[in-house]
């Protein structure tokens, strides 16, 4: 018994020997995924387009992001975001429209959705390998897209428009070394609380407009203000800098 201190020893420093995953003082993330349209930005096509439509009928979408935190207290567990996110929204095939000679034709909408946001960050495990964290974040919204027709070349163009608005979301932050990591997480996007427009927003020729807004049309009809929301997927790598470096815990005979 007297000698079992070296058997057990090498599990004691194995045990003991180890990284410590401090959080490091800035992330940067390079992250893609798919986009999942939501409330009104996605809805059922009602197949004739004569009646004003109560959705944008977005079915799929994609999203690409690249965000930065800064850490701003000494545990490392409250960070301020900023980030910059790109996602594309597309329709099926819808129906329902003719041309002037009497011949069906289907139109394909696509909203393409630039995004700056910043925001608070809190994480719950800031020294661990995994680190969950959540956070909020308020946001501007640029809109454009277009609209392309199955028959001819008119394609019509959806003008610029900006709108405000918030996400809330949350994930996991993977250590696997100590200068980058993998993230994995989801967003929930209300991206048009603030600046909705209605029909009388100003366009060109070949421009439509995302008319947002409630609004009469001239038959004297209202019309419902429609909210654009949507949930992002996203995965990617992390880079880590100002990281401390790697702590090593020795026993000592």
């Amino acid at each position: 018994m007297k000698n079992s201190k070296y058997f057990i020893a090498p599990l004691i420093i194995f045990s003991c020997l180890r990284l410590s995953y401090a959080q490091p003082k800035v992330i940067l993330h390079l992250t893609g995924g798919y986009s999942i349209p939501s409330a009104d930005l996605r809805g059922t096509y009602p197949g004739y387009p004569e009646i004003a439509p109560s959705a944008y009928f977005m079915n799929s979408g994609f999203n690409f992001s690249v965000d930065g935190k800064y850490y701003i207290n000494k545990q490392r567990s409250m960070g301020i975001t900023l980030g910059l996110s790109y996602n594309v929204f597309s329709t099926d095939d819808l129906g329902g429209y003719t041309d002037e000679f009497g011949n069906p034709y289907t139109v394909k909408n696509n909203i393409y959705l630039f995004t700056v946001d910043m925001g608070l960050e809190y994480c719950f495990a800031p020294k661990a390998k995994i680190n969950p964290f959540v956070g909020a974040e308020f946001a501007v919204n640029l809109f454009n897209g277009s609209s392309t027709p199955s028959r001819g070349s008119s394609v019509l163009t959806l003008k610029p428009s900006t709108r405000f608005g918030v996400n809330f979301g949350g994930g996991i932050e993977w250590h696997i070394g100590q200068t980058a990591g993998l993230v994995l997480g989801v967003k929930y996007d209300l991206a048009n609380l603030i600046g909705k427009k209605d029909t009388t927003e100003s366009k060109s020729g070949k421009d439509y407009t995302l008319v947002d807004a409630a609004y009469t049309d001239v038959t004297g009809k209202s019309e419902s203000s429609r909210s654009i929301q949507y949930i992002q997927l996203y995965a990617g790598v992390s880079f880590y800098l100002w990281a401390p470096k790697p702590k090593k815990i020795i026993l000592r005979d």
